[in-house]
């Protein structure tokens, strides 16, 4: 009688994932973060947070930390609280804050980084996303900047969103020039942020950045004044009506 062969050993990660999801399917964007957690690249990223924290054994942690994150991102996707526009980014950043608190003493002070990370999105920008979208696609662009805006529109409503390895600047930039940066990185224009930049890379840098935000403080404000037209359109009908009720 052929003895058939054992099953592959199973990776921490798929442990975790399988005995987390008992009672929860991963929707599309909890398997693109569980995908990207089980990647050769997520182990490198996490390698690499771990030396950067000085602590030893780095790499016999490395798969513990991965499965803790998967299993996090199953719990809040139970819960209905995990559903981000780019998993991949936010995956990272929870990888991150776990990493980050290995070596910390405990406290019962907000951990800064797992306040980010839980962090909701501006409100007024979330109201407005769909608008805003519509109109940077509109404008035809070239690709990139297009690209670029989109990035930036995320980033301002999920701040915790922008991967850690993205480059920003080191001191002295307003939050929307930072945050430009990775933007125009997402977009593909990663010569930009070479590491030996010339005066003329950091001059072509700086256009495309002004490029950026001159495009997006227009269609911002496209969006909030058609939203507020709207909105005193609604009133002026409302008062109308009671008006010729009688009212």
């Amino acid at each position: 009688m052929v003895r058939e062969p054992d099953p592959p050993p199973r990776s921490p990660t798929a442990s975790a994932t399988d005995s987390a999801s008992d009672d929860a399917a991963p929707n599309d964007a909890t398997s693109v973060a569980l995908d990207w957690l089980r990647s050769e690249q997520a182990s490198r990223v996490a390698a690499r947070y771990l030396r950067s924290r000085a602590l030893p054994s780095v790499d016999d942690l490395i798969d513990d930390v991965l499965a803790d994150t998967c299993v996090a991102i199953l719990e809040r996707q139970a819960r209905g609280q995990f559903d981000p526009e780019n998993p991949e980014a936010y995956a990272t950043t929870m990888l991150r804050n776990r990493i980050t608190k290995l070596n910390r003493p405990p406290t019962n002070i907000a951990d800064p980084d797992e306040v980010a990370d839980q962090s909701d999105p501006d409100p007024v920008y979330e109201f407005l996303s769909d608008d805003v979208r519509v109109l940077i696609e509109n404008r035809r662009l070239r690709p990139a900047i297009t690209s670029a805006m989109l990035s930036y529109l995320t980033f301002l409503m999920h701040p915790d969103a922008i991967p850690v390895d993205a480059p920003q600047p080191v001191s002295g930039a307003r939050p929307d020039q930072a945050r430009a940066w990775p933007a125009l990185w997402m977009a593909g224009e990663r010569e930009l942020f070479s590491e030996s930049s010339s005066g003329a890379l950091r001059r072509r840098r700086a256009r495309r950045i002004s490029e950026v935000l001159e495009h997006m403080g227009a269609v911002l404000a496209h969006a909030k004044a058609e939203r507020n037209g709207a909105g005193r359109q609604r009133e002026g009908n409302r008062v109308a009506g009671r008006e010729n009720d009688g009212g």
